[in-house]
């Protein structure tokens, strides 16, 4: 769950819960129009978890379609994990996520709000042998 427009303009802050609990930011990188009224967000995501460790990912496209004034479903949104901090130094995999964004001043993205699910697999890398 994120507050849109919190930091600046391009930029969410949140907390998430479950088995990565911790914060979650998300950079807006782009937002550009999707096929058959979609509209397609290009974003970068920051992890931090409860312990203080690090998850990165790659750039992913969260593709939303609205479903009634000022609010997107989602419709796909991939993010794959691409290395990260302590247990996390390695480690990959793919979470596929689902929910809504409120947007009531949309394009504006102040006041925006957004609530996800997000399910997967996370890979951790194999500890060095000496």
């Amino acid at each position: 769950m994120t507050n849109l427009a919190v930091i600046n303009q391009a930029t969410t802050l949140g907390t998430q819960t479950g088995d990565l609990a911790g914060a979650v930011s998300v950079v807006i990188l782009s937002v550009t129009p999707g096929a058959n009224g979609t509209t397609v967000f290009k974003v970068q995501h920051h992890f931090v978890t409860e312990a203080g460790y690090s998850i990165t990912a790659a750039p992913a496209n969260a593709t939303v379609a609205p479903v009634a004034p000022g609010l997107l479903a989602v419709v796909s949104y991939p993010v794959r994990i691409t290395g990260g901090t302590g247990p996390f130094a390695g480690a990959s995999g793919k979470i596929d996520v689902i929910g809504e964004v409120l947007l009531p001043n949309f394009p504006d993205l102040a006041g925006g709000k957004t609530v996800f699910r997000y399910s997967g697999q996370l890979c951790y890398a194999a500890p060095e042998r000496k």
